[in-house]
């Protein structure tokens, strides 16, 4: 059975932060690691975070928490939009020209 694309989505959100941080940790320190440049982008929504809270206020155990949830809820999202462009697409071939 094959899950909806929303769901997938989520999945694949949810273990993206986890999947990057387990590269980051495996990786020797003097060499550069593959995971370096999504990392960049992996952590750029702290900054929503750190501007709604405060520099202060906020743990590290909250900072991979909040990445989790906000990544699991775009690709959610696109995953959603993706889904439904499918079906349209199919909806289109499906229809028959009078």
């Amino acid at each position: 059975m094959k899950l909806p694309f929303w769901a997938d989505g989520a999945v694949f959100g949810a273990l993206l932060v986890p999947v990057a941080l387990s590269l980051k940790m495996i990786c020797p320190v003097r060499v550069g690691c593959f995971a370096d440049p999504f990392l960049v982008v992996l952590f750029a929504p702290l900054v929503i975070l750190e501007w709604f809270f405060g520099r202060g206020a906020v743990s590290v155990m909250w900072e991979i928490l909040f990445l989790i949830i906000f990544w699991g809820g775009i690709w959610t999202v696109l995953a959603y939009l993706y889904g439904n462009i499918v079906a349209y697409e199919k909806r289109l071939q499906n229809r028959e020209v009078i």
